[in-house]
């Protein structure tokens, strides 16, 4: 690799370029181990660079939007901070007007998924995001279902579902900034199986733009708050020069 980029050290045998396993594995995507150089036919693609910016641009996008989503939510500085008072009435409300077990919102960073507010009788708390449900919610635009975690292929060996709290049943909707980047989840989550009606899904997208809203305005508030503090200082430092 060179300045932590793809490989670029193609191996030449007769003439036919071969794709580094790092971009094979890499292509398929987390489900995918390396396996052996694969020779390209160079009639199918311009050279190997040719190769790199038709095949692989989606790789990179990943990567670049997962780091712009990253930004995005550290923007709103909620990932290290205390539980969010102004959401502890949303999840109460989610599980009352949801009939759920339990309710909660999380911000999802790189490493972790952290609880913001939750309500209920599953005891929730953050966790890291490899075994977090939210960290795969995260990646859609909607709201994402599991009726049954035991038999659903995407959650079936997840520790927290084969393992304390047991989960078997997840919705969860985004929370989605105004710019289009989806930086937490606002779940309920049951020990049984179920089966969402289409109205219950809407209620739970609206509640997770409401628990969007909270988040912009706090984030309006505590830049208000800098600003104030940022002039009180010049306006110090004016006086002691004056």
């Amino acid at each position: 690799m060179r300045g932590g980029g793809l490989p670029v050290n193609t191996v030449i045998d007769s003439g036919v370029p071969r794709i580094p396993s790092e971009i094979i594995a890499l292509r398929c995507g987390a489900i995918c181990v390396p396996v052996k150089d694969r020779p390209v036919d160079r009639r199918r693609v311009p050279g190997f660079f040719g190769f790199l910016e038709s095949g692989v641009p989606e790789l990179i996008s990943a990567r670049s939007s997962e780091q712009q989503r990253l930004r995005a939510m550290r923007r709103y500085r909620v990932a290290g901070t205390d539980n969010i008072a102004e959401f502890d009435s949303l999840v109460r409300l989610a599980i009352v007007a949801l009939s759920a077990p339990a309710a909660a919102i999380s911000i999802v960073d790189d490493e972790r998924v952290t609880i913001k507010a939750a309500a209920g009788a599953i005891a929730l708390s953050s966790l890291p995001a490899e075994y977090a449900l939210c960290n795969l919610a995260i990646r859609q635009n909607r709201p994402w279902i599991v009726e049954d975690a035991l038999s659903d292929e995407r959650t079936r060996n997840n520790p927290y579902v084969v393992g304390p709290p047991r989960l078997r049943f997840y919705a969860g909707a985004p929370l989605r900034t105004s710019d289009g980047y989806n930086i937490g989840m606002f779940a309920i989550v049951g020990s049984k199986p179920r089966t969402l009606a289409p109205v219950e899904l809407k209620l739970l997208a609206h509640m997770a733009e409401v628990a969007m809203d909270v988040l912009e305005m706090r984030l309006m508030v505590l830049s208000q708050a800098q600003d104030i503090s940022a002039l009180a200082e010049r306006q110090s430092v004016w006086k002691r020069g004056a």
